[in-house]
C-alpha cells in the first residue's frame, strides 16, 4: 500500500514539475524573436538587422488596446495578416513596437565606401507594433503601419 501510494505521489511530483515548466513566463528576447519571426514574411529585406526595435516593455492590456483598434484595416503586402485575439485589460503583455532602419544617407564630403552595402528602406512596411503574451507564448495583436501607393 505505501508502496502504491508512494508511486502516486511520484508520478503526480513529475506531472506537477511538467506543468509548472510549460507555463513558464516568455523572457523579453523570445518576445522579440517571436514577434520578428511573425514580422519577416511581411518585409521586403528580410533582414532583421534592418529593423530597430524603438519599445520593448512590459504593459497592461488597457493601456494598449487603443493602438490595436482597426488593426484589421492595414492595406500591407505580404501573407495574410491573422485576426487579432481579445486584449485583456488586467493581463500584462509584451509590448514591441519595430521600425525599419532609414536609408543610407549619402555623405556630405567625399563618397560612399564602395564595399559598404547600402541600407535599403522597406519600401511598404513603415511601423510595426506587437502584443506578445509572456504566458501563452503568443501573439495577440499586431498592428502594421504601411504605404500604400
Amino acid at each position: 500500500m505505501i508502496k502504491k501510494i508512494t508511486y502516486i505521489l511520484l508520478i503526480f511530483v513529475l506531472f506537477s514539475a511538467g506543468c509548472m515548466e510549460a507555463q513558464k513566463e516568455m523572457g523579453q528576447q523570445q518576445a522579440l524573436t517571436l514577434a520578428w519571426e511573425d514580422l519577416e514574411p511581411h518585409t521586403n529585406t528580410k533582414n532583421r538587422d534592418r529593423w530597430e526595435i524603438r519599445q520593448v516593455e512590459k504593459v497592461y492590456g488597457r493601456d494598449v488596446v487603443p493602438i490595436f483598434v482597426d488593426a484589421r484595416f492595414n492595406h500591407c503586402p505580404g501573407p495574410t495578416i491573422p485576426e487579432n485575439q481579445a486584449i485583456k485589460p488586467s493581463s500584462q503583455y509584451w509590448f514591441i513596437h519595430t521600425m525599419p532602419h532609414p536609408a543610407t544617407p549619402l555623405p556630405l564630403e567625399g563618397t560612399t565606401s564602395p564595399t559598404a552595402p547600402p541600407l535599403i528602406p522597406e519600401p511598404f512596411l513603415k511601423e510595426a507594433y506587437y502584443l506578445v503574451d509572456p504566458i501563452s507564448h503568443e501573439i495577440i495583436a499586431r498592428k502594421f503601419i504601411c504605404v500604400v501607393y
